[in-house]
């Protein structure tokens, strides 16, 4: 029995182990084929993702050629456009030239038929402004590449013509056209052409509202001539305005600038210069300094404005320093005309020096006239040092010297007035209560500003005249150009004449009080609703001063091309 059990025991083991080993038999293949199967998908995974990176590559690639073709394409449109941009402004430039070369010829014409007075030709070496005689008008070509411009900053040459091609000297006269030649010095920079406004591209030079630091002449200014055409048509003296159609800047709604040029050498200019002062019996000239927020363009115009308004026959000339031309530059500015204040000195001595001009006067306008103080005060000093040292001293040749709306501070100006005096002959303020440009300077600076009446004694020495009854702007700024006109050319043409005794100028109330000027539209002074109105529709009329009679219109030279 027992040993049957143990046969049973070791038949079942028997079969165990049997069963054990096919089971080890076919069990271990089957493993085997998986792991070939697994080691054989893995490489089809690797092959399909080496499949898909070289997709992705392929694809990238395509893009990257697609960007660079997209590139080339845009470069071409781009120079197509600029081609075609400047081809149009080439042909709205021949447009603009044939238009005021026919401009010229319809009032030459006109003015052969009033009688207007003409003058021998100069002679050939004193041309300042050589033209072509007026062409027909032709279409403007077809779309063109436009001509390469001029250099940047090359002076034009002093060019000399014959008297065949050179325009008649004219005359302006009171309520007929004029063409006013006036002289000017700049420190400001010169314009590329590619950079000029379409409305300035007539002009050969173009100045913009930046200093010039890399081309500016050993001499410390650049020398220069512009011509000025004044309206026969809507013109009002003393009514201050350039122009006469809001927005529109054009020889029959504007003072325009017609031609410019500059001179490569002093000595030229100064032959210019000296012939039209020679051609004044008084041998006068007057200097022109702006003020904030003025571009090259409107000192010119202004220039014009004032020599024609005033009735001048010596030789207008201004200087324009670096302005920025808008109101967000204030601050620019006042670093701009500290920085032009050494080379408005030079210049003034450079005219007082080595010009014919007997009497030279100065009129400046609010900020300009930092500048002045510190060039007068320079020369004043450099006379006391000279004189000291036993050296001859210059006469005085600077007579009346307008300060007009100074933005100013009153103590640096009688801390230096001493040394002002010294090299002028007389010094008129103007200042004015309701010239809000200038109360806003005073505001930001806190100190009080010579512009604005002191509730003080007026500044001693000087003739202060109160200009609050004065027509101007809105901001009340600009009546230097308008009807304080008047006054100065009272002054200018009767100088030996005691302010009190000018119909423009009341007479004193106190003792070193500011002289008043005198009231104006039927006797009172437009309140703020009515310049208010002026100032939005810009149809100012030139004020009546009715107890003031008009002064009498006088010839003043002008000068053709």
């Amino acid at each position: 029995m027992r040993r049957s059990v143990l046969l049973t025991i070791l038949a079942l083991v028997v079969l165990d182990v049997f069963a054990l080993v096919l089971f080890v038999r076919k069990g271990f293949p089957a493993s085997g084929t998986a792991r070939r199967e697994g080691s054989a998908g893995a490489r089809s995974a690797s092959a399909a993702e080496r499949l898909l990176t070289e997709q992705l590559q392929s694809e990238r690639a395509a893009r990257r050629s697609e960007q660079a073709r997209a590139d080339d394409q845009e470069a071409q449109l781009r120079q197509q456009l600029e081609a075609t941009r400047q081809a149009a402004g080439a042909a709205e430039e021949l447009v603009t030239r044939s238009r005021s070369m026919q401009h010229q010829a319809g009032r030459s014409v006109q003015w052969r038929k009033t009688g207007f007075p003409t003058a021998t030709a100069p002679a050939p070496s004193a041309v300042p402004f050589p033209m072509p005689p007026p062409a027909p008008i032709v279409p403007a070509p077809p779309v063109a590449a436009a001509p390469p411009p001029p250099p940047e900053h090359e002076p034009a040459p002093v060019e000399v013509t014959t008297s065949e091609t050179e325009p008649p000297l004219e005359e302006c006269v009171a309520n007929k056209p004029c063409r006013v030649k006036v002289f000017f010095a700049t420190d400001r920079n010169l314009v590329a052409r590619d950079k000029v406004p379409p409305r300035f591209q007539t002009l050969k030079y173009y100045f913009g509202g930046d200093r010039e630091l890399k081309n500016l002449p050993a001499i410390g200014f650049t020398l220069g001539e512009c011509l000025v055409t004044i309206p026969d048509t809507n013109y009002v003296k003393f009514s201050g305005k350039l122009d006469y159609k809001s927005g529109v800047y054009d020889p029959e709604n504007s003072i325009f600038v017609e031609d410019d040029r500059l001179y490569s050498d002093e000595k030229e200019w100064l032959t210019s210069l000296n012939k039209r002062v020679d051609a004044d019996k008084e041998q006068e000239a007057f200097v022109f300094i702006h003020g904030f927020n003025v571009t090259f363009i409107d000192a010119a115009r202004r220039t014009a404005q004032i020599y024609y308004d005033l009735g001048f026959k010596g030789a207008p000339i201004f200087y324009s320093w670096p302005s920025g031309g808008n109101l967000w530059n204030y601050w620019a500015d006042e670093a701009s005309v500290e920085w032009s204040a050494g080379h408005l000195r030079n210049f003034l001595d450079f005219v007082a020096q080595r010009s014919h001009a007997k009497r030279i006067h100065i009129i400046a306008h609010s900020m300009g006239n930092r500048a002045l103080i510190h060039a007068l005060a320079d020369l004043g000093n450099r006379n006391a040092d000279a004189s000291k040292a036993g050296c001859t001293v210059p006469p005085t040749k600077f007579q009346q010297v307008i300060l007009a709306a100074p933005d100013l501070d009153t103590d640096l100006f009688l801390q230096l007035e001493s040394a002002i005096k010294s090299v002028t002959t007389h010094v008129t303020l103007y200042a004015s209560k309701r010239d809000r440009a200038v109360l806003a300077s005073w505001i930001l600076h806190r100190f009080n500003r010579l512009g604005f009446p002191s509730r003080r004694s007026a500044p001693p020495d000087i003739d202060a005249v109160d200009a609050t009854a004065a027509s101007t702007d809105f901001l009340g700024h600009s009546y230097y150009g308008q009807s304080v006109l008047w006054d100065i050319k009272l002054l200018f043409d009767k100088p030996d004449v005691d302010i009190a005794k000018r119909c423009t100028i009341a007479p004193l109330r106190e003792q070193n009080a500011y002289y008043r000027f005198i009231a104006q539209t039927l006797g009172v002074a437009p309140g703020a609703i009515q310049r208010t109105l002026n100032f939005v529709f810009r149809n100012r009329k030139a004020d009546v001063i009715t107890s003031c009679p008009m002064p009498t219109p006088t010839t003043a030279t002008g000068a053709g091309l």
